[in-house]
C-alpha cells in the first residue's frame, strides 16, 4: 500500500482577524500524492481526524486502541465521534460518516491498522504545535 505515495499534510491556513484575538488559524488536512486513492482518503481519513480525535488525549485513546488490537488484547473498539465512528479490529479500521448512509459501512471506508495510526500519529503532533503559519506535519501513508 505504501507504494501508492499518498501524504497527510496537516497546517493552518488564514481564517482572518478577530478584532478580541487578533488572527485566527484554521486547521487544514489535506492527502497529497499521485494515487486515484487520494479523494478516498481526503474523504474518510483526513477530513474525519479532527471529528474522532479533537484533542491530543484523543488521539491517544484511538491508538490505545489500536495497540490492544494489534497485540490481541481487544478484538474489536467502537470509536464514537461527532457525526463518525471508527470500527477498529484485526482486519482494520472502518470509518463510517453517518451523515450520509452511502458513507456507511462502505470498502472504500476500510484502512489498514498502520495507515492510521500513521495519520493519527501525525494529527497528534500538528496538535502539539503552535498555531503559527510555519507549524506544518506532513506524514506518508
Amino acid at each position: 500500500m505504501s507504494s501508492m505515495n499518498i501524504k497527510l499534510k496537516c497546517f493552518y491556513t488564514d481564517g482572518g482577524q478577530n478584532p478580541n484575538i487578533g488572527q485566527v488559524f484554521q486547521r487544514r488536512k489535506i492527502i497529497e500524492g499521485d494515487s486515484k486513492q487520494m479523494e478516498r482518503y481526503q474523504r474518510y481519513l483526513a477530513n474525519t481526524l479532527s471529528l474522532i480525535a479533537p484533542t491530543i488525549d484523543d488521539c491517544d485513546f484511538v491508538l490505545c486502541c489500536i495497540d490492544k488490537v494489534e497485540s490481541g488484547t481487544e478484538a474489536e473498539f467502537e470509536v464514537e465521534g461527532t457525526d463518525v465512528d471508527w470500527v477498529i479490529n484485526a482486519s482494520g479500521v472502518q470509518i463510517n460518516i453517518n451523515i450520509n448512509d452511502d458513507w456507511v459501512d462502505q470498502p472504500e471506508g476500510k484502512f489498514e491498522l498502520n495507515e492510521v495510526k500513521v495519520a493519527v500519529n501525525g494529527w497528534k503532533s500538528f496538535l502539539c504545535m503552535s498555531e503559527a503559519f510555519d507549524s506544518i506535519v506532513e506524514v506518508e501513508l
